[in-house]
């Protein structure tokens, strides 16, 4: 009877614990199911938010469509305009947006900005194209510059110094291109040093080149004399009175005369066949100068156009170029403001002499005539010359600026007489939403 009541107490002890491993295996099964609804539910969150992102996403990138097409829609109205008077630039008013039309889920509207207020008064004007896409609340703003479409660039503008009939380097002379070659539709004589490739129709190397001098080269495209004639017409006339020297010009300013301001910065000066020195002098603009049967000496400049379709100097007569000074600082080695209002620098005017600025030529340099070139500072752009190009000491050095050739100035491309208008390379950029 004992062994049984011990066996029956072993039975019972044994229902126990199988009920407590029971019991745990039941609380871990509740457990890992627990685990599983809340993974379950954050996962399903975590989808929500994914999902809710990538519809933003979406939506980010359809406004931002709409905002490209309405720059696009204005171009395609800009060629193929016909309502009201047949002239978009009249027809339309600067600064104000179209009315939002329906496209896709949202709409498009755009809006022209000419810099100087007035979309009608030059039919060459570029100007800002505003492209503005909406859906609900979200904006996008576009913007991009629009040019004249002129063709391609006359190849003169492929390289970093151009002349039409000959190019020479004497002894003891160096010539340092960058970026592009130095190139003649004539003989390339180098008894000096040209640091950079070459182009000619004939070459005679005497001297010692760096790079690699293609001979013969096709001759180059030059701009038709007509051009000067053209681009005075789009001046303020300055009544010569001798040298300029130590003077300011720019779209609202006029430091030689005080006559009048051109608003694009364009400058005529007639010198009436007498020689000119240009010293110490800044244009914020286009200086045109008429010196044929006398001779242009520049000593020391700083030179860039205001309007970026525009030549920074043209010069009908013999000109040399080779900056006397340095440096171009206010104070140094006279006292004078060469940023006063009207001729910012880098968008900043003051009432100061303290400043200082890079020496040199900042765009295209058209030269009707024959050229000496010197030290030159640290210009950067391309030098055309229908003439002969004689250089002179070891300091002259030309950077070539390759937008000029994908967005070429007016005047210097196959089709200078075209209206059609195209995104300006490079201009693209969003905008704060209005």
């Amino acid at each position: 009877m004992r062994r049984a009541a011990r066996h029956h107490t072993h039975d019972r002890s044994k229902r126990r614990a199988d009920h407590g491993r029971r019991g745990t295996i039941y609380i871990l099964v509740l457990a890992v199911a627990a685990n599983l609804v809340v993974m379950g539910m954050a996962a399903i969150y975590l989808l929500r938010v994914r999902m809710r992102g990538v519809g933003a996403e979406k939506e980010r990138r359809e406004v931002r469509r709409l905002a490209y097409c309405g720059v696009e829609q204005a171009i395609a109205m800009m060629n193929n305009y016909t309502a009201g008077t047949g002239d978009w630039r009249a027809d339309y008013t600067n600064d104000q947006e179209t009315t939002p039309v329906d496209m896709g889920d949202g709409q498009v509207s755009f809006k022209l900005v000419d810099e100087d207020g007035d979309l009608a008064d030059d039919p060459t004007d570029p100007l800002w194209v505003y492209g503005i896409g909406r859906i609900g609340d979200a904006v996008w703003v576009e913007r991009a510059k629009a040019r004249v479409d002129q063709g391609l660039p006359l190849e003169c503008l492929r390289t970093a110094v151009h002349s039409h009939r000959s190019l020479t380097l004497p002894l003891g002379t160096e010539l340092t291109v960058v970026g592009a070659p130095a190139s003649t539709d004539g003989t390339l004589d180098v008894k000096g040093t040209l640091t950079g490739d070459g182009e000619a129709v004939d070459a005679s190397l005497g001297g010692s080149v760096s790079g690699t001098v293609t001979v013969p080269a096709e001759s180059k495209g030059m701009p038709p004399r007509t051009l000067f004639d053209e681009y005075i017409g789009r001046a303020t006339t300055l009544t010569y009175s001798g040298d300029l020297d130590t003077i300011a010009l720019g779209p609202g300013v006029n430091e030689y005369d005080g006559s009048g301001v051109n608003t694009d910065g364009v400058y005529y000066l007639n010198t009436g066949g007498s020689d000119l020195m240009i010293d110490k002098v800044r244009v914020c603009g286009t200086l045109i100068v008429d010196a044929d049967g006398g001779e242009v000496t520049i000593g020391t400049c700083f030179m860039k156009p205001c309007r970026e379709d525009l030549p920074v100097l043209m010069v009908k007569g013999d000109l040399t170029m080779h900056f006397l000074s340095p440096t171009f600082i206010e104070g140094v080695p006279v006292s004078h403001n060469f940023n006063p209002p009207g001729a910012p620098y880098q968008g900043v005017s003051d009432s100061d002499t303290t400043d200082s600025y890079p020496r040199g030529f900042f765009g295209l340099v058209h030269i009707i005539g024959n050229t000496t070139i010197g030290n030159v500072g640290t210009s950067k752009g391309v030098f055309v010359v229908d003439g002969q190009i004689t250089i002179f000491g070891q300091a002259a050095q030309i950077t070539h600026d390759p937008d000029l050739m994908y967005n070429p100035p007016l005047g210097y491309a196959n089709d200078p007489n075209s209206t059609a208008m195209i995104i300006r390379s490079g201009s693209w950029s969003r905008q704060a939403a209005p």
